[in-house]
């Protein structure tokens, strides 16, 4: 570095088994998050997954709010992003019924983004992008598949009536 004409080097130590080190990445992270127990307006169990790209937006908060515990960045922020996306989907999935959460996904994914970056900026993180990829039974559950076998007993009954109906009129 030059400052007033003076050519100066900077420098740093680090003793492994006295210091910390984290390597903070600069680019976005992508987080696989698998959302636990969560219930819609009828409280109906089921679980999703969802992709977060998360980035750094000031460095130093996250360095001082994050225990750097494990190996990675990734591995250190995981456990605490889980907990909040978790947190804020429970409560935005109480709202709606589970197909209506599944026919407007975008929409869920929107509201818990927002809701998740109000509480990490005081992390010093946000999240770039979040997307529930997946919707499943919650185990021991068979909602989503119950409401499944529904829609295909339904599909099974109108086409058995259509086709008694075609054949009515075609011995008529």
């Amino acid at each position: 570095r030059e400052i007033e004409g003076t050519i100066t080097r900077t420098y740093y130590f680090y003793i492994p088994f006295l210091m910390r080190r984290m390597v903070l990445p600069l680019a976005n992270v992508k987080i696989l998050l698998s959302i636990q127990k969560l219930w819609d307006k009828n409280v109906a169990p089921f679980r999703c997954t969802a992709v977060t790209f998360l980035s750094i937006q000031n460095p130093a908060q996250v360095v001082e709010k994050l225990e750097f515990k494990e190996d990675t960045f990734e591995e250190s922020v995981e456990h605490m992003l889980e907990e909040q996306v978790q947190a804020i989907a429970r409560a935005s999935a109480m709202d709606k019924e589970i197909l209506e959460l599944m026919v407007r996904r975008e929409d869920f994914s929107q509201v818990v983004k927002e809701q998740a970056n109000k509480a990490l900026i005081k992390w010093g993180l946000n999240i770039e992008e979040l997307e529930i990829v997946d919707f499943n039974d919650e185990e021991g559950s068979t909602v989503l598949q119950d409401i499944e076998n529904k829609r295909k007993a339904q599909i099974n009954s109108d086409s058995r009536q259509e086709v008694a109906k075609r054949s009515k009129e075609a011995n008529i």
